[in-house]
């Protein structure tokens, strides 16, 4: 018995290279051994010491409390399968009601193969380890411990993708439904906000220039050499995922949220307050929130804000505690209504980063003029964002620091702007309301760090458009477990993962018992109100897949 690794190709980006423990057996009437798969310990550059750990532990807990000793005669160790993240994953899905819609969609459809155990097995993948949907049939076969797992196929997988778009709008109508009867409560504040998702996918030479979603545009982390696609995500006060929805790569912000406040009203959301930076959002904009019935909050611009600015500085109304570090007051003006929120920590902060800009930027003044092309070295400096705000020029039309300019910028330090069209919220609740744009700040780093949305690897928009519906799917079942326990999903995660199903066959019968819980363990079953899998989770074989079919 030895170790061996096995590399699988892949269409798009290098091959990946997989460790087995394996042993070399000679079948009757065979001329030479062959090489039987004993454990998968997983992709090479992924494996997990403690993982690895736990392993050995469980096998000694079978062999009993010395190890040396051998199994009662007849017995033997199988496979060994992942069974605590898909425990927790499999249990969110039944919890939330996705296998009684998905099979009900099923059966109108009259749908054969099993499309709700595919986007399961997808959903319960992208929170143990995302890949590409080739990735998820040989992790579905091979490591997961599902006991249905050779019902699908990898083409089952696609074809899932296929059916979940068309059902999107009603399984989000049908989620926030079931959500508002668990949680005994509707959504009182909707945030939302925008990302761009980028492609690792060879261009189509038939495309049309300028058709479809994959665009090029203005990327959110610098992507600037692929195609992409921009991602609109409504979540509520919770963090929970309300609606999703896809745009062309070169859609600006803008133009996003008109399609959201549609669909959320379409989900029957009523009464809420809209939250949403300035950016996502136009004056045109605001009138459709109003025309649909709903109340928003925005941030404002204050260097846009025009002769906001004076009658900000003049009012000399206090200001309202409203956190330790947040302070908040209305100011009336013409009949209109702002919420200013100072900070003192920003403050103090962005006094700071403006002192470190305004030295880098007299060094670039002084090097003006020993440069041999001036012209090219203003260029530079009327060029970049913050300087071009702090300079003007002298009667000699050198290019000078602007003292009255940096002063007026000081008087905004730490200060924000707020615009609501709700006249009963207080200072305070809307200050706090912005503040929870946080929220969907972190879904967006859980979606691109966590459950890695992107790179995007399928092509045709139905499919594109699923992917990010399947991440949201999977990012739901993770936020209700954070909600329920108070813990981060990566801490959750890096507790479940040394669960594991162990088979042991006995006269060719199989039986699968689970490792034993630990006392963290326990408590997070607990927490969740999950019961914990029992002594044994599955009498019979789960047939694997070679990994050079694939």
């Amino acid at each position: 018995m030895f170790t061996k690794e096995v590399t699988v190709s892949r269409k798009k980006g290098p091959a990946v290279r997989y460790v087995q423990i394996v042993e070399s057996v000679r079948r009757p009437g065979s001329r030479t051994p062959r090489h039987e798969v004993v454990l998968n310990l997983g992709r090479a550059d992924r494996i997990d010491r403690e993982r690895v750990g736990h392993l050995i532990r469980l096998l000694q807990d079978c062999l009993g409390e010395n190890a040396q000793e051998a199994l009662p005669e007849g017995v033997e160790i199988g496979q060994t399968r992942e069974l605590g993240v898909v425990w927790l994953m499999e249990a969110l899905w039944h919890r939330l009601g996705l296998d009684g819609f998905f099979r009900r969609e099923l059966k109108k459809r009259k749908i054969e193969f099993p499309m709700e155990r595919a986007l399961l097995a997808m959903v319960a993948h992208r929170a143990v380890d995302p890949t590409s949907k080739p990735q998820d049939f040989y992790w579905l076969r091979e490591e997961a411990f599902f006991p249905w797992a050779e019902e699908v196929e990898l083409h089952h997988l696609y074809r899932a993708l296929d059916v979940l778009q068309e059902h999107r709008d009603g399984l989000e109508s049908a989620l926030y439904a079931h959500r508002s009867d668990l949680f005994n409560r509707s959504a009182q504040l909707i945030y939302f906000d925008t990302t761009t998702v980028h492609f690792e996918v060879e261009d189509d030479p038939e495309e049309p220039e300028g058709a479809g979603l994959r665009q090029y545009g203005r990327p959110k982390d610098g992507r600037i050499s692929h195609r992409q696609i921009v991602v609109g995500w409504a979540v509520d006060g919770d963090g929970l995922p309300l609606v999703s929805e896809t745009f062309a790569g070169n859609t600006v912000d803008v133009k996003t949220l008109p399609v959201v406040v549609k669909r959320l009203r379409g989900m029957g959301v009523e009464q809420v307050v809209f939250v949403a930076d300035r950016g996502c959002v136009s004056k045109k904009n605001l009138e459709e929130i109003g025309r649909a019935g709903l109340d928003y909050i925005v941030g404002l611009r204050l260097r846009r804000a025009g002769d906001l600015v004076p009658a900000i500085l003049a009012d000399t109304s206090p200001y309202e505690q409203v956190q330790e570090n947040l302070l908040a007051k209305a100011v009336e003006r013409e009949g209109k209504r702002w919420i200013v929120c100072y900070s003192p920590e920003t403050a103090e902060r962005d006094l700071k980063m403006r002192g470190r800009a305004l030295e880098r930027l007299n060094q670039k003044l002084e090097a003006v003029g020993k440069a041999r092309d001036g012209q090219k070295a203003e260029s530079e400096i009327l060029g970049h964002h913050l300087f071009r705000r702090w300079v003007e020029r002298d009667t000699r039309g050198n290019l000078v620091v602007s003292r009255e300019k940096v002063v007026q910028e000081g008087m905004c330090d730490g200060t924000f702007v707020l615009e609501t069209s709700n006249e009963r919220l207080s200072p305070a609740e809307v200050a706090l309301g912005y503040k929870g744009l946080l929220r969907v700040e972190r879904a967006w780093q859980s979606l691109k760090h966590v459950l890695d949305i992107q790179p995007v690897f399928v092509r045709t928009e139905e499919r594109i458009r699923a992917h990010v519906t399947l991440c949201m799917i999977a990012y739901l079942l993770e936020r209700w477990a954070e909600i329920a326990t108070g813990e981060s999903f990566e801490e959750i995660r890096r507790q479940l993962r040394p669960m594991h199903a162990t088979e042991l066959i006995e006269d060719g019968q199989s039986l699968w018992k689970p490792s034993r819980l630990s006392a963290a363990q326990e408590s997070l079953w607990k927490k969740l109100e999950i019961s914990p899998p029992g002594k044994v989770v599955h009498v019979g074989p789960i047939s694997c897949l070679p990994p050079q079919k694939l």
